[in-house]
């Protein structure tokens, strides 16, 4: 996360993110995520292998 507040739902596990935190998960996994901040959040996302 470079900015912001986000909420990342993955399966059926919600986690509370914001400026400074990673995460991993398997993309598989039915996911999606929102902004719950006051501010525009801000993602550096990669995925390998790409998966889009």
């Amino acid at each position: 996360m470079l900015a912001g507040e986000i909420e990342l739902i993955v399966d059926t596990k919600s986690f509370t993110l914001s400026a400074g935190d990673a995460f991993v998960f398997n993309s598989e996994l039915p996911h999606h995520y929102r902004n719950v901040g006051q501010e525009r959040a801000s993602i550096f996302w990669v995925n390998t292998p790409a998966t889009f």
